[in-house]
């Protein structure tokens, strides 16, 4: 379940992107196996109750508290958050980006207030989070990890949940992202939105103009795209993008078209690799010329300069693997991790996740800056996989993604 984990400009080791791909994926897309997790609501898993009542409160005045890019912290929160001093994160970004840009910048934007990251795999932050929890000695304030994993968790108790009218979700409202990436029902109360990995369909401009290449999933199965001029992709069966759009795609489309689109899709012969990379690689070299994959390799080698016959076209629906806040329940000091999501979730917080290489959840800051203003439009809606909750032998694709491995085994 690897897509090289590759690196863009800012010196050719400081910009790496998220291990979601690697390691962190493994332990979440594919390792979320327990009946424990919550799924994304609207279907037969909702998201488990966090152990703390849902919080409310109305959003302040726009003349009210911090400006920060154009969001308002609330003078209350502000003040109390100055009073706390510090805010502990617990994250799966790399401790090199933490440190810088993240960490200065928000102490920049939030004077008084220190970020004291700590850095590990989402499994380890999970299982880090649940026993500091469970023995009442919670140290975390904000969690910062990938999705599945992170809602995996969640039945332990371990998030604050809020309302759609408390200040944290007005700003996620406010700035626009997509309902379905942080709003309540789409998404569990306890989840806002920071970055993600998203993926889409890549072509081989050598091969294949723009014009030829399909804008519905539906046009996959067009007896054009066969021998050079087919696809390749990750194995749907190992359960990482192919798998969970696959999965998101049978709960759009129901069951009888989505078989029967599969096996159209199979009689053109899509090549199935063992990795996101190495499928964009076969599509690199002119082996195929279409590669439905994460968008990571094609935006890190444009931004390091590199020249190559590679371009993408978004599919609605367009899906990301996202990675998530979450304030943590009894954390020691609530008013600065509110000040830290709603700090991420800013434009200014957007455009320093950029600049670490990662994709911001907020289309406009990822289509503004100028590693992914040639790859993301400001209108694209991208998505959480499975935000539509798919259910395959009673259980859903974040809840357990290894029920849809039987299905995948017949299908593909």
């Amino acid at each position: 379940m690897s897509s090289g984990d590759n690196i863009t400009k800012r010196g050719s080791s400081r910009r790496k992107f998220l291990a979601i791909t690697s390691t962190a994926a493994a332990a979440g897309i594919a390792g979320c196996t327990g009946g424990s997790g919550g799924g994304s609501g609207g279907g037969s898993s909702a998201a488990p109750a966090a152990s703390k009542p849902s919080t409310s409160a109305p959003a302040p005045a726009a003349s009210a508290g911090l400006q920060v890019g154009s969001i308002t912290i609330p003078s209350d929160i502000v003040t109390a958050a100055q009073a706390e001093g510090e805010c502990s994160l617990y994250g799966a970004m790399d401790e090199p980006d933490m440190l810088d840009p993240i960490k200065p910048a928000f102490e920049e934007s939030v004077p008084g207030v220190k970020l004291i990251p700590w850095g590990g795999g989402s499994s380890e932050i999970a299982s880090k989070l649940i026993a500091e929890f469970k023995a009442n000695i919670v140290s975390s304030d904000v969690t910062l990890y990938s999705l599945p994993t992170a809602r995996a968790a969640a039945s332990a108790g371990v998030y604050v949940e809020y309302t759609n009218d408390h200040w944290l979700k007005q700003v996620a409202s406010d700035l626009g992202y997509p309902a379905g990436s942080w709003q309540s029902p789409e998404a569990p109360a306890y989840e806002f939105p920071c970055y993600g990995l998203p993926y889409t369909l890549h072509y081989n401009t050598d091969i294949m103009s723009e014009g030829d290449v399909p804008s519905t999933y539906e046009e996959w199965t067009g007896s054009q795209y066969t021998g050079q001029n087919g696809f390749v992709m990750q194995d749907p069966r190992q359960l990482s993008s192919i798998g969970s759009l696959f999965a998101t795609l049978w709960g759009l489309w129901g069951e009888d078209k989505m078989r029967a689109w599969a096996a159209d899709f199979m009689k053109i012969k899509p090549q199935f690799t063992t990795g996101n990379t190495g499928a964009y690689n076969v599509c690199l070299s002119g082996e195929k010329a279409l590669c439905n994959t994460y968008i990571n390799d094609l935006v890190g080698q444009t931004a390091a300069g590199e020249s190559i016959p590679m371009k993408l076209k978004w599919i609605d629906p367009a899906l990301s693997s996202m990675v998530p806040l979450h304030m943590t329940a009894g954390a020691p000091n609530p008013n600065a991790g509110e000040a830290v999501c709603a700090w991420f979730m800013s434009e200014v917080g957007q455009e320093k996740i950029a600049d670490t290489g990662r994709t911001p959840a907020h289309g406009p800051s990822a289509s503004a800056h100028a590693d992914f203003a040639a790859f993301i439009p400001s209108d694209q809606v991208i998505l959480p996989y499975a935000y539509n909750n798919p259910v395959y032998g009673g259980k859903t694709y974040i809840q357990d993604p290894a029920a849809f491995l039987p299905l995948f085994e017949e299908i593909f």
